[in-house]
């Protein structure tokens, strides 16, 4: 097994707290740099530019979110249904990493950056996943029933809640969050 690469990770850590607090446009290179206490040749002999950079960071962002959903589905049944257990898993990670989480929510919905395959594969995940779950919540679904679109409006509330609590109300509290996402999932997908 490779032995983690502390360096790269010092770079990732520091290109998404200056990202979340500034955006991408605005973080160069030297700033990174600087925030992660590397030399300039260090950044660029891990990352050669900052697309590439930033591409690392959503591919490292999806490999967690897809574990701690992978987690979540494979939980015990007594823990909620798998939709509630997707939304908790996934307000987890983003309040594990709220600057990741920021950037992750609002680079999602962009489709012109040189990573934009990297949040699209993320977006794809994330759908896929809930879709799965709300399927698996509501087994009696009408064959009329879009889950995609479902999940979609699920994945949407997840999204926009988290990043509302992360950035812009810090006394929100996750468990209540994760509570109204819950109720959410359980009964507002259809009956």
């Amino acid at each position: 097994m490779a032995r983690p690469n502390r360096t790269r990770e010092l770079i990732i850590d520091a290109a998404v707290t200056l990202a979340a607090d500034q955006g991408i446009s605005s973080t160069s290179m030297d700033a990174i740099a600087e925030q992660a206490g590397v030399a300039k040749g260090s950044l660029y002999y891990n990352f050669a530019s900052k697309d590439e950079l930033y591409s690392a960071v959503f591919t490292h962002m999806r490999e967690r979110i897809e574990s701690a959903l992978a987690e979540a589905r494979e939980a015990d049944s007594q823990e909620g249904s798998p939709a509630a257990r997707a939304t908790r898993a996934l307000v987890d990670v983003f309040f594990e990493a709220p600057n990741a989480a920021r950037l992750a929510i609002v680079e999602l919905l962009r489709t012109d950056r040189a990573w934009a395959d990297n949040a699209r594969a993320l977006r794809t995940s994330l759908v896929a996943e809930f879709s799965r779950a709300i399927r698996a919540s509501k087994p009696n679904l009408d064959r009329e029933f879009d889950a995609d679109t479902a999940a979609v409006a699920l994945l949407g509330a997840v999204l926009m809640s988290s990043l509302d609590c992360i950035a812009f109300r810090a006394e929100a509290s996750k468990t209540g969050l994760i509570a109204s996402l819950e109720h959410l999932a359980e009964h507002g997908l259809a009956h």
